[in-house]
């Protein structure tokens, strides 16, 4: 444990970090997307089930970023 936050604690690491998180969040929902509009028939769920799996990734991005800039500014009880 102290040698991973030791290590999202470098700046360089942390920044790669959040961007890889970004990235990753990125790819996986430009996927689902794929997924849903080759998958779901009825354009009404379709648009829905974009929608809230995109809020759904915005939210996963945002609480992965929030995590590693709260590790790397110290504040890790």
């Amino acid at each position: 444990y102290d040698a991973v936050t030791a290590w999202i604690g470098s700046p360089v690491n942390a920044v790669l970090l959040a961007l890889l998180i970004g990235t990753m969040v990125y790819h996986s929902m430009l996927g689902v997307q794929v997924v849903v509009e080759d998958y779901v028939s009825h354009h009404g769920a379709k648009v829905v089930t974009i929608l809230l799996l995109n809020f759904l990734h915005y939210v996963l991005a945002a609480l992965g970023i929030f995590a590693v800039l709260r590790i790397a500014f110290g504040s890790v009880a």
